[in-house]
């Protein structure tokens, strides 16, 4: 475990290594910003849809469908 998990653990939190990869997106699978991102990059994800086949994300109670929406945009859009 690494030290930066002691804290954690002491005030009765478990560790999670996903930590740090950003806010949780998606509460039903535990699916964090970060790899929401990644995964857009790195298999060329271009739907919510598509994030679900990967991650799971947004396929169970829907409530993170709109922040993927918004994900997509944000690493999409071009750079001017």
């Amino acid at each position: 475990m690494p030290d930066s998990a002691r804290g954690r653990l002491l005030a009765g939190r478990l560790f999670d290594k996903s930590a740090g990869e950003g806010p949780r997106i998606c509460a039903c699978f535990g699916v964090t910003r970060d790899a929401i991102r990644h995964s857009i990059v790195t298999h060329r994800l271009r739907t919510t849809a598509e994030i679900g086949v990967v991650l799971g994300a947004g396929t169970n109670c829907g409530s993170c469908i709109p922040e993927l929406e918004e994900i997509l945009r944000d690493v999409r859009m071009p750079a001017s």
